[in-house]
């Protein structure tokens, strides 16, 4: 349980605090395809398995940067959207996965997540990564021009 908790508030929580309070990462910064200005707050990269040992030389951005071009067209004129994942390869090479834009599954990301997965090294052992990403869309944006 505890576990559970500290996990909650040290990912998706935060976040979602963080987004509130208006903070941001301004190199995360793009702009929708209707030209709306769109901050961005990502969640630290949680690893399992596999990418503990390797954890110091991972990209916290590579999700984001990976998914970024296919989530433009999701994104609509509302105050928030999010990301969630989490991707893992069993022993065996199985995928396990999950990917949701705004709580909904998104099948197109899922399966950008599992080629990748299919390419992580060192086959035969568990890895697991997830992360948390908030997207806001930035109120100065929505100013007439």
């Amino acid at each position: 349980m505890e576990s559970g908790a500290r996990n909650y508030v040290g990912s998706v929580f935060s976040v979602v605090i963080e987004a509130l309070a208006g903070g941001y990462e301004p190199s995360l910064d793009f702009k929708t395809e209707d030209g709306a200005l769109c901050h961005t707050m990502q969640g630290p990269l949680h690893v399992q398995g596999l990418w503990a040992k390797h954890s110091d030389t991972l990209d916290d951005t590579y999700f984001f940067k990976i998914l970024k071009s296919l989530l433009l067209p999701r994104f609509e004129l509302q105050p928030f959207h999010w990301l969630k994942l989490y991707v893992s390869r069993q022993p065996s090479g199985e995928f396990t996965g999950d990917c949701f834009f705004d709580n909904n599954p998104w099948a197109e990301g899922l399966a950008v997540l599992q080629e990748l997965v299919a390419q992580w090294p060192e086959e035969g052992i568990f890895a697991g990564q997830k992360q948390f990403i908030m997207f806001r869309n930035c109120p100065a944006s929505d100013l007439p021009k």
